[in-house]
C-alpha cells in the first residue's frame, strides 16, 4: 500500500515513525490493547454474573458505565481533539495534526 501513497504523505509517515513513535512501538500490540480495553465491558458483565450476592437488579451499572464511557470518549474526540484549546493544545496537535494526517 505504501507504494500508492503520494510522496508528501509517504515522507510524513516515515518522518513521524522515526521521530515520534518509540522504537518499541508495535501497531499489532496497539490494536490488541484497544480491543482488550473495549472488551472490558464484557469482562465486567462476566465478573458481575460470578459475583456472590449480586442481584440482577444491580445489572444496570454495566450498560450505564458503557454508555457513559462512550459519551466521554465521543465528547473528547469531538471537542479538544478536533478544536484547539490552550489547555489541551498537545492533545489537539497529536490527534488532528498527526493522527489524521498519518
Amino acid at each position: 500500500m505504501a507504494a500508492s501513497l503520494p510522496p508528501k504523505t509517504a515522507a510524513f509517515r516515515a518522518e513521524y515513525r522515526a521521530e515520534v513513535l518509540p522504537a518499541r512501538y508495535s501497531g499489532a500490540a496497539h490494536v490488541a490493547l484497544v480491543l482488550v480495553a473495549a472488551g472490558g465491558g464484557v469482562a465486567a458483565a462476566i465478573a458481575f454474573a460470578a459475583a456472590h450476592g449480586a442481584r440482577w437488579a444491580d445489572a444496570w451499572i454495566a450498560p450505564l458505565t458503557f454508555v457513559v464511557a462512550n459519551v466521554v470518549e465521543y465528547a473528547a474526540h469531538r471537542g479538544p481533539m478536533h478544536h484547539r484549546t490552550a489547555a489541551l493544545a498537545a492533545l489537539h496537535t497529536r490527534h488532528s495534526r498527526r493522527h489524521h494526517r498519518f
